[in-house]
């Protein structure tokens, strides 16, 4: 089973776990693969 890395709870996020979280998806997204562009047949 592939579990999520990231966990939601609630509460209030302070302003440095909005930007710990906001870099790590920046990191995330910088680090995938561009998608591969759709051919046509």
């Amino acid at each position: 089973m592939n579990l999520p890395d990231i966990r939601v709870e609630k509460g209030h996020a302070g302003p440095e776990e909005v930007a710990a979280i906001t870099a790590i998806l920046l990191a995330r997204a910088a680090a995938r693969p561009a998608a591969a562009p759709a051919r046509r047949g």
